[in-house]
């Protein structure tokens, strides 16, 4: 891990010994991501679709994937190490995310595209750097 050494300012000392101190602690920036992309598969399930549309309907009829409300309310994160994952324990979550061609089961996108997850983390990290430095 690099080391920054500040001399001069005292300001400016203590500016950069908060601001290495928060770079150096990923956990909380990424707890904030966590929380950013589990409300954006929230916000899926409310509008039935992601950003690429809508998915598809329901032989059945009514709100897609809403039958019991598991699956909506069964999304969490878990940061690990430099990383934060997000997804669903629930067993057919998979099935819907990506589809099952053979049983005639459509891809209904939950999570977050890959470009739209980094886009939403570029801007917490950003923002938490900058929180970092007004202090």
């Amino acid at each position: 891990m690099g080391q920054i050494t500040a001399k001069g300012n005292k300001q400016v000392q203590n500016k950069l010994a908060k601001l290495a101190k928060g770079i150096g602690n990923k956990r909380p920036v990424l707890k904030r991501i966590g929380v950013a992309l589990v409300k954006q598969v929230n916000e899926h399930f409310q509008k039935q679709g992601n950003e690429q549309g809508g998915w598809a309907p329901t032989v059945r009829g009514g709100q897609i994937l809403r039958d019991t409300g598991n699956l909506a309310g069964s999304f969490v994160f878990e940061v690990k190490d430099d990383s934060v994952q997000v997804g669903s324990p629930v067993d057919y979550s998979e099935w819907h995310e990506y589809g099952v061609p053979e049983r005639n089961l459509p891809v209904r996108r939950m999570l977050p595209l890959p470009k739209t997850a980094t886009r939403i983390a570029e801007e917490i990290i950003k923002k938490y750097i900058k929180d970092l430095t007004k202090k």
